[in-house]
């Protein structure tokens, strides 16, 4: 079992135990969803739903792009990803850290900035990322990494000198408790 399945049942658990509304995930699947053609044809998706990715607008905006591309990614890969909240670690070093206390601490505390203080992205069933954020929020503080790049990978074929994710929470619910998500059809 890899330390990102691990930690994503974990974080299943921590979700539970912060009342947050969660269907149980799938996490089972040794089928891979991606496949040579899925990082442009989802690229191309997010393009039209989002075209500021081109330009480097969607840094630091990672729940919102999760959250809504998300029925994208499911209907084109024929599966149910989760929105998954944690942080990553980059070159050894923690980047937007969370971990149970400061999750209950923000679901208590709603936010008062835009700067969410945590990272979401999507978990496949297979364990599989989509990040689609990641590669604009880099560009927006190192000139030399790709604006328009994102994460569509396994955790056990990452480099794990150069770049690990770790699961906190899972599910839109955290987000919508914290005030990172609001409905604007209530």
């Amino acid at each position: 079992m890899s330390n990102y399945k691990t930690a994503f049942k974990r974080a299943i658990e921590i979700t539970k135990r912060l009342n947050l509304k969660l269907e149980t995930p799938k996490n089972d699947s040794t089928e891979s969803f991606i496949q040579l053609h899925t990082y442009e044809d989802l690229r191309d998706l997010l393009y039209n739903e989002f075209p500021e990715f081109k330009s480097g607008g969607l840094a630091l905006q990672c729940a919102t792009v999760s959250f809504f591309m998300k029925p994208f990614v499911d209907q084109y890969l024929n599966c149910e990803s989760v929105i998954t909240s944690g942080y990553y670690t980059a070159g050894g070093k923690d980047t937007f850290f969370i971990d149970e206390e400061k999750a209950r601490f923000l679901i208590e505390n709603k936010h008062h900035n835009k700067i969410i203080g945590f990272h979401v992205w999507l978990t496949l069933p297979s364990m599989e990322i989509i990040d689609f954020t990641l590669g604009n929020s880099y560009a927006k503080f190192d000139k030399n990494v790709p604006l328009n790049e994102y994460i569509l990978n396994h955790p056990n074929n990452m480099n794990v000198d150069s770049l690990q994710f770790h699961p906190v929470i899972l599910g839109e619910d955290f987000l919508r408790q914290t005030g990172f998500l609001i409905d604007l059809n209530p």
